[in-house]
């Protein structure tokens, strides 16, 4: 499943936000990652079918408990060794 995710950059309360907006692909490669301390925008093209792979071979998913990922991903494939 690709990643996505946005943070905040300046500073606001006294607290400092480094910013890195980032892009993970599904397989976890880098799509794009904004840079440190300025504001910017990124953008990033996931190819679906690469979630449908990743999904199959991600142990995190396969070896997950069923009754768990089932009511909100209920077409996920799961391989038995």
């Amino acid at each position: 499943m690709p990643l996505l995710y946005a943070n905040l950059v300046g500073s606001e309360l006294n607290i400092v936000f480094q910013g890195g907006t980032q892009a993970i692909g599904p397989r976890g490669e880098n799509l794009g990652r904004a840079e440190d301390f300025v504001e910017s925008t990124i953008t990033a093209d996931v190819d679906l079918r690469d979630v449908q792979t990743a999904r199959t071979f991600r142990p995190t998913l396969r070896d997950t408990r069923k009754e768990f990922w089932e009511p909100v991903a209920p077409t996920i494939p799961v391989r038995r060794a």
